[in-house]
């Protein structure tokens, strides 16, 4: 067994906001209004000199079924991004393949600036797909990093584990007889599951669904055993009862579930994986990009201005950052790296 073994996205946006739980917590909104002026600077070069712009709704497509981590994510920003923009953002459930269907659908819109992609690690991984419709690294743009979160072992309430040991166990002694959810084959629930069967040699039947929210039905009434599901998407039903936690998926606890141990911790040394969040956009042309750098940098000097921004000097070429002034930090690692925001773009 190796070492350390876990799963890291390596294609995702390149800046925004670090959340580890599901909780309310007093510094969201100030951190999500930051993240949505962030987002307007970012992603209207399409129409940066349009002075009118957006002149209708802008739309977030999210490629899985209401109420999982993308959909929450999608609906979170979008109420901040609203506000921020004095337009409507609506949000639009496009579910199927593993996200793809939404994904293929904003790959192919036009980049006017009124179609974004709310996605997770799953569009980092295409090469588990066969006759994708369209190129992730050519014909989408990223926007922002919106969260990042561990996922939750998750199984029903008359499941007979309680502990990550016990699972592995009963996986390796009754090999194919429990069947686990995911959010879609090639979903990062998905492929957490697939980790601990390659760490452990245990054989389980696998039920793809269109979404966390799905799964979590199915689990709910019995057609699983148990999966793997964002915090934010399953707390509720953990809190209810309807559902136990066993472990998570990161090395360390989330303050949303401090009792339920990592599976690091408790049985699978090395294991580690976390899912990202982010938005994309149809891709542009170079003059799109400098566009971009433009209205930003120029965006960002109107705050400074205005004191509403602390300046900070870019670290690098193409690097530019943006932080929130008052009695506490929101950027970097606030609360023990519970939150982290701002922009960061390179070119």
């Amino acid at each position: 067994m190796p070492a350390k073994a876990g799963i890291r996205s390596t294609v995702r946006p390149d800046s925004g906001l670090r959340r580890d739980d599901g909780e309310n917590h007093n510094e969201e909104e100030v951190v999500f209004r930051l993240l949505a002026a962030s987002i307007v600077a970012a992603f209207f070069c399409a129409h940066a000199a349009a002075q009118s712009y957006p002149v209708k709704p802008v739309r977030i497509v999210v490629g899985f079924a209401p109420g999982g981590g993308v959909d929450i994510s999608a609906r979170a920003i979008a109420k901040y991004l609203g506000d921020a923009l004095g337009q409507q953002v609506i949000v639009d459930n496009r579910a199927g393949a593993a996200g793809n269907i939404g994904a293929a659908l904003v790959a192919k819109a036009p980049p006017d600036g009124y179609t974004m992609l709310m996605s997770n690690s799953t569009i980092s991984t295409p090469g588990l797909f066969l006759n994708m419709p369209f190129d992730v690294t050519k014909d989408l743009e990223t926007v922002s990093l919106v969260a990042i979160g561990p996922s939750v072992l998750v199984a029903h309430p008359s499941f007979p584990v309680k502990t990550m040991k016990d699972f592995i166990a009963l996986a390796r002694a009754k090999p194919g007889a429990i069947s686990y959810g995911s959010g879609g084959i090639g979903n990062i629930t998905h492929l957490e599951m697939e980790l601990v069967k390659a760490m452990t040699g245990a054989k389980m039947e696998h039920v793809p669904y269109k979404g966390s929210a799905p799964s979590i039905v199915g689990l709910v009434s019995g057609e699983v055993q148990v999966l793997f599901t964002s915090i934010p998407a399953g707390l509720s039903q953990v809190r209810s009862g309807r559902m136990k936690a066993i472990a998570v998926t990161t090395l360390k606890r989330s303050s949303a579930m401090p009792d339920v141990p990592t599976i690091d911790e408790s049985a699978l040394k090395g294991y580690d994986a976390a899912s990202w969040y982010g938005l994309l956009m149809p891709a542009g042309d170079d003059r799109q990009q400098r566009g971009r750098e433009d209205h930003e940098n120029a965006r960002r000097a109107r705050e400074v201005r205005r004191g509403r921004l602390r300046a900070r000097r870019p670290r690098a070429r193409g690097v530019l950052e943006l932080s929130a002034r008052g009695d506490r930090e929101v950027v970097e690692d606030h609360q023990d790296g519970q939150y982290q925001a701002g922009v960061r773009r390179t070119q």
